[in-house]
């Protein structure tokens, strides 16, 4: 019997299983069930042969509006020969506006996120505008995290755009086609300005680049829209944003450990962050006058004056608060407290200490409130008002004029009414007369 006849009369059955996802593999054991002869290689054969038939699945063309888009990404550049004969590798940024197709392209020795951040402004700057959106690739120097929903960008790239009133948006991780204008614009810049050429530095093939670009890659006839590039971006140089007033601030970035004393180090000086990040990872960001920490997802959680080494940044809600000693708090935060709990003789009193004890009033203040928990406030009202009169201002002598007093508060005892060791009281009532006990 023919394999392929054997085929052809489950003809239905095989296609209709094909279109529900089903493999080859289940496909042969369901037709085996039903009475099928043929071999698995048959059954491969006429679903290759069916594919092969069938019309393709067009791409689909992506139209984008003037200023909406300019996609970025990076390539390999012209090798750089110094003067000492030595080869370097440079790494070749190209940013191409999705509607006219204009380029902008330089060359790096480091792919780092200063680089790429520098690259993109002078693309804008190049430009003369902004656009709406920005699409890279999920490169370390922009993206901490890569997802295909809510990717997390590198915290100056996230400033970078910021600043410029734009969106980044990295493409989906190892989909490099959903940024296909700028990849075919590093292939046309590698063939056709850098291929078979070296430089003697980086400079010198940024200064060939960017004369490249104003004499062949902006003329360039553009075989799909019909129309030359100049031309296409004159219509949409309009529509782009205007550029910021100031270029980006320049800052380092550094992922830091915060330490058990609730501060990360940064170039040797301490800075302190809330005490719920305590031991997590925080970025850190720093120029010459700032520190700036931000939480993992790009949350401000503190700004500093830059510190020389060694030397410590705390800011006062950084402190948790049962770490917080009272006398720290000042002689007038704990004069509100006394006279809150005590009284206005206690406040006068300790007005008294703070005028003549200065530094150590605090430290006698927090044990004014401190007798508080033994003795009761009309008592020590009354013992402070006896202490003006005779001129004292130490803790000793206010604590022994409240022993002669001896009305120490006792703690109270906790007793219980009910247990179950213990007859309720309503038992004996009838055994007890009232009269005899109240006449």
């Amino acid at each position: 019997m023919d394999k392929r006849s054997g085929c052809a009369q489950y003809a239905s059955e095989i296609l209709a299983a094909h279109a529900q996802g089903l493999s080859g593999r289940r496909i042969y054991q369901d037709l085996g069930d039903a009475g099928f002869t043929g071999s698995y290689a048959s059954v491969k054969r006429f679903l290759q042969r069916n594919r092969e038939t069938s019309p393709p699945v067009p791409f689909r063309r992506l139209i984008k509006l003037a200023g909406q888009e300019m996609q970025v990404d990076y390539g390999q550049g012209a090798w750089v020969r110094d003067e000492r004969g030595r080869r370097r590798k440079t790494h070749l940024l190209c940013c191409v506006l999705s509607f006219s197709r204009r380029i902008y392209c330089e060359v790096s020795y480091r792919q780092d996120s200063e680089s790429f951040i520098r690259g993109m402004e002078n693309a804008f700057r190049h430009f003369c505008g902004v656009t709406a959106t920005v699409v890279i690739d999920n490169l370390k120097a922009g993206v901490i995290r890569p997802c295909n929903f809510d990717p997390v960008l590198n915290p100056k790239c996230h400033d970078f755009a910021m600043h410029y009133g734009t969106c980044i948006l990295p493409c989906r991780p190892r989909i490099p086609w959903h940024k296909g204008r700028v990849e075919n614009v590093v292939g046309y810049v590698q063939n056709n300005a850098l291929a078979g050429r070296t430089f003697p530095s980086v400079n010198a093939q940024n200064t060939f680049l960017w004369t490249w670009l104003d004499k062949v890659s902006d003329h360039r006839f553009h075989g799909t829209e019909k129309r030359h590039v100049i031309d296409m971006f004159h219509e949409e140089k309009a529509s782009l944003q205007p550029l910021p007033a100031s270029i980006f601030a320049a800052f380092s970035e550094e992922l830091r450990k915060v330490h058990s004393d609730g501060h990360v180090e940064v170039q040797g000086a301490y800075y302190s962050v809330p005490p719920e990040y305590t031991s997590q990872e925080v970025w850190a960001c720093h120029d010459g006058r700032h520190v700036r920490i931000m939480s993992k997802d790009l949350k401000e959680l503190a700004l500093h004056a830059r510190q020389e080494r060694g030397r410590t940044s705390t800011a006062a809600g950084h402190v948790p608060p049962v770490k917080v000693y009272l006398p720290e708090r000042g002689s007038h935060w704990l004069l509100e407290q006394i006279e809150k709990s005590i009284g206005p003789g206690a406040r006068a009193w300790g007005e008294t200490v703070v005028l003549s004890r200065q530094a150590a009033a605090p430290k006698v203040l927090h044990g004014l409130l401190h007798l508080r928990k033994a003795h009761a406030a009309a008592t020590i009202e009354f013992v402070c008002n006896l202490a003006i009169t005779r001129g004292e201002t130490c803790y000793q002598a206010l604590k022994a004029l409240l022993e002669e007093r001896g009305d120490k508060r006792q703690p109270a005892l906790p007793f219980q009414s009910e247990h179950e060791l213990i007859r309720p009281l309503k038992e004996y009532n009838h055994l007890i007369d009232y009269k005899d006990i109240f006449p």
